[in-house]
C-alpha cells in the first residue's frame, strides 16, 4: 500500500510543480506583451507630440502672417517695435512648439520605463515560479519518502 500512497504524491507532487512552472512562464510572457504595449504607446506618443508640434507651429506661422498683413493694411513699416512684436511671436512659437516635443519624450520615456518594469516583474515571476517548483518537488518526494520509513 504504500508504494501506491507513494506514486500519489509523486504524481502530484509532479503534476503541481510543472502548474507553477507554467504559471511563471505565463507571468513572463504577460510582462513581455506588456512591454510592448508600453513600447507602442510611447510610440504613438511621439508621434501625436509630433503632430500636435506641426500642427502648432502652422497656426503660429499663419498668425505671424496675419500679424504681418495687419501691419502692413495699417501703413506702418515693418521696422521697430512692430518689427519686435513679430520677432518675439516667431521665438515664442519656436519655444512652445520644443516644449510640445519634449513633453511628448518625457512621457514616453515614462511608458518605456513602465514597459521594463513590466517586463522585469514577470522575468521575476518565472524565476521565483522555479525555486516553488523545486520547494514542491522536494516537499512531496520527501513525503513519498516519509512512507518507508
Amino acid at each position: 500500500m504504500p508504494a501506491v500512497a507513494a506514486a500519489f504524491i509523486v504524481g502530484g507532487t509532479i503534476v503541481k510543480a510543472y502548474g507553477e512552472y507554467k504559471a511563471g512562464k505565463a507571468a513572463e510572457e504577460l510582462g513581455q506583451k506588456q512591454q510592448d504595449l508600453y513600447n507602442q504607446q510611447a510610440d504613438n506618443t511621439l508621434a501625436a507630440s509630433r503632430d500636435a508640434g506641426n500642427r502648432f507651429r502652422e497656426q503660429g506661422r499663419q498668425f505671424v502672417g496675419t500679424q504681418k498683413s495687419v501691419i502692413g493694411a495699417s501703413g506702418l513699416a515693418m521696422a521697430g517695435s512692430a518689427q519686435d512684436v513679430v520677432q518675439r511671436t516667431e521665438q515664442q512659437i519656436g519655444v512652445d512648439y520644443n516644449r510640445i516635443l519634449e513633453k511628448g519624450r518625457q512621457d514616453a520615456a515614462v511608458l518605456r520605463e513602465s514597459g521594463k518594469i513590466a517586463e522585469q516583474a514577470g522575468d521575476q515571476a518565472l524565476y521565483n515560479s522555479y525555486w516553488q517548483s523545486a520547494s514542491t518537488i522536494l516537499t512531496g518526494f520527501g513525503s513519498a519518502a516519509s512512507l518507508y520509513i
